[in-house]
């Protein structure tokens, strides 16, 4: 039998949003989770905090009264999943403290399989890894994602264009899934100037995106819930 595509994935994903729930987790090989933000959730004394849960709004209705923290296995996944309403000026990238072993499937995402979104749905520790500047287009309704910090009189070299103006339907998928391939390139040429050391970066690019992982790549069923994550 063929594999399924993505999109096949996602639509079944989301016809069966009746399974989300807080506490169906699934275990899975340890990994961190990256979250990414259009402001930031630290301090300048404490790039170490916790996240609580809250609930998204999405477009998603029917799950809306979860609680969660969306997260993906690596950031270009954590791009092509967000759906800001303001202007962006910078992104804020981070990850979990830990590595997970389980967590939360995103029953009811359209996306899901594609961006490998998980849900984190207990307070959790997390740290910031890196930034990305960005421009604002107005007339187009996108974001500049910049490969360099700006400097006053100075153009940026490299750049991609994002639009974030939609996210998680059936209608975007097709160019989020180009802009997945859009992103991948551009992090790998440009992820030096984007992670706060090498460290991250290579935690980034040699341990999570080679890790082939099969979060949300299968066909979706309900799971025993966990007391626990």
């Amino acid at each position: 039998m063929a594999r399924k595509s993505y999109f096949e994935l996602g639509f079944q994903y989301q016809m069966v949003a009746k399974y989300a729930k807080m506490t169906n987790y699934e275990e899975h090989e340890p990994i961190y989770l990256y979250h990414i933000s259009v402001r930031p959730l630290h301090s300048e004394d404490e790039l170490q905090f916790f996240m609580e849960p809250k609930e998204i709004w999405a477009g998603e209705n029917n799950i809306f009264d979860i609680k969660r923290i969306c997260t993906a296995p690596t950031v270009e996944q954590c791009l092509i999943a967000i759906c800001p309403y303001n202007h962006i000026s910078q992104i804020y990238i981070y990850r979990t403290v830990n590595k997970v072993n389980k967590s939360v499937v995103p029953y009811g995402v359209f996306d899901a399989p594609l961006t490998q979104e998980r849900w984190i749905t207990r307070k959790r520790k997390f740290m910031l890894v890196g930034e990305i500047p960005c421009d604002y287009e107005d007339s187009l309704d996108q974001a500049t994602l910049l490969s360099r910090e700006w400097k006053p009189g100075t153009s940026y070299p490299n750049y991609i264009c994002m639009d974030f103006s939609s996210r998680g339907g059936m209608d975007d998928f097709d160019r989020q899934h180009r802009e997945l391939y859009k992103a991948r390139k551009f992090m790998r040429q440009h992820d030096s100037n984007h992670f706060i050391n090498d460290i991250e970066r290579k935690i980034h690019d040699d341990n999570q995106r080679n890790m082939k992982l099969r979060l949300n790549r299968y066909e979706p069923k309900p799971i025993r819930t966990s007391s626990s994550n």
